[in-house]
């Protein structure tokens, strides 16, 4: 546990420090050993934004989105979509993702894409 806190500790000074890269790798290898880190999932997210390596951070804003979501925290999840949906707004499964989360929330989602075709 000590060891994966350190790392942990290493990789948001990296990210913090502007080392999106080294942060990214890091992250990586913590959570290919423990995958069950939605906070790092979103880190890794985050500095793979940083990088411009789209593909690659919606997959682990998606992990990240998962993860909360397995564990109750409804509103975490919603605003890691929210992050994927920024990179690809087109896309249709999340779209429908997002709008599960907001259903168990008991709230409606309006897809902001279909809403602004709708008004034109």
């Amino acid at each position: 546990m000590k060891k994966r806190g350190k790392a942990q500790e290493k990789a948001l000074k990296l990210f913090v420090a502007g080392k999106y890269g080294q942060a990214a790798g890091l992250l990586k290898t913590i959570l290919e050993k423990d995958p069950e880190h939605p906070r790092l999932w979103l880190r890794l997210g985050d500095a793979y934004k940083k990088l411009d390596e789209k593909k690659l951070a919606a997959e682990a804003y998606k992990s990240a989105a998962d993860g909360f979501a397995g564990a109750g925290f409804l509103v975490q999840a919603i605003s890691c979509l929210k992050q994927v949906i920024d990179l690809f707004p087109q896309d249709d499964q999340i779209h429908d993702e997002l709008a599960e989360l907001y259903s168990m929330r008991g709230m409606n989602y309006n897809r902001p894409d279909k809403v602004a075709q709708d008004v034109v």
